[in-house]
């Protein structure tokens, strides 16, 4: 019975292919986003703070961008959603990546952005008192 050649090196270099696959794959980097509509009244909507007045809707569309040299692609699942649906709600667009914000009640919230399911930023929220 003959033994079997040993080849450390296949071996070697599937360990070294499982160890950089994550390194394909983008790191969240921010949120680029842009206002699609017009507001009747101010608003302040831009990728670390949004603000807007109770009873406004603005519709936004959003990119993330990576710190990495892999881009995001469209098939990537990015969802937004309130910490406080009370005081600002969200709803999904007329389009892929574009939601409509909806300022509800005076206060302070935050908006999670979800990339393929994972949380990856806080958005902090500011929903003024109607003037």
């Amino acid at each position: 019975m003959s033994a079997r050649p040993r080849r450390p090196h296949i071996v070697l270099l599937g360990l070294a292919l499982l160890a950089t696959a994550p390194a394909c794959q983008p790191s969240f980097g921010y949120l680029e986003v842009t206002v699609r509509s017009s507001p009747p009244l101010p608003v302040s909507v831009r990728d670390h703070r949004f603000e807007l007045p109770v009873g406004v809707a603005v519709l936004i569309a959003v990119e993330p961008m990576s710190d990495n040299i892999n881009d995001y692609v469209e098939t990537d699942r990015l969802d937004l959603s309130p910490s406080d649906a009370a005081i600002l709600d969200i709803e999904p667009g007329p389009e892929s990546r574009t939601f409509v914000l909806i300022g509800v009640n005076p206060g302070e919230t935050c908006v999670d952005v979800y990339i393929n399911g994972r949380a990856e930023q806080c958005i902090p929220a500011v929903v003024n008192a109607p003037l």
